[in-house]
C-alpha cells in the first residue's frame, strides 16, 4: 500500500512539473549593435522606456523591385534599419512575410546597409502586443 502511494504521489508530482512549464512566457529587450539587433514586437510595445521599437515590412509597386525593411531601437535610443531586396534575394523577402504581432525577430545586417539574415520566430511564449 505504502509503494503504491508513493508512486501515485510521484506521478502527482511529475503532472505539477509538467504543468508548470505551460503558459512559458519570455521577455526579451529591443538589443540593437553594429551587425545585429533582436527583440519581440509585444515587449518593445509594453516597454515602460517608450523608446523600444522593432519592424519589418514588404513594399511593391508595378514595375519595381519588391523591397523591405527592418529596424530596431533600443531603450538607450540606439537604432539601426537595413533593407531587402526581396527580388534578388527571395529567402528574405518570404521569411518577412512570416512576421504576426507575437513574433521575435532577430536581424543581422551589414555596413552598406543591407539586412544579410533575418530569423523570425513566432512562438505563445511571446507577449502579445498591447495598446
Amino acid at each position: 500500500m505504502k509503494k503504491a502511494i508513493a508512486v501515485i504521489l510521484g506521478l502527482g508530482l511529475a503532472g505539477g512539473a509538467t504543468h508548470a512549464l505551460a503558459g512559458s512566457k519570455s521577455t526579451l529587450n529591443v538589443t540593437v549593435t553594429s551587425t545585429f539587433f533582436s527583440g519581440t514586437i509585444g515587449d518593445a510595445r509594453a516597454s515602460s522606456d517608450n523608446q523600444q521599437l522593432i519592424y519589418c515590412g514588404l513594399f511593391g509597386q508595378s514595375g519595381n523591385n519588391l523591397m523591405g525593411s527592418c529596424g530596431a531601437r533600443n531603450a538607450s535610443g540606439t537604432q539601426a534599419v537595413c533593407n531587402v531586396d526581396a527580388t534578388t534575394n527571395p529567402a528574405l523577402g518570404y521569411v518577412l512575410a512570416t512576421i504576426t504581432p507575437m513574433s521575435s525577430i532577430n536581424v543581422q545586417y551589414a555596413s552598406n546597409g543591407m539586412c544579410t539574415q533575418i530569423n523570425v520566430h513566432n512562438g505563445s511564449q511571446n507577449r502579445p502586443p498591447t495598446p
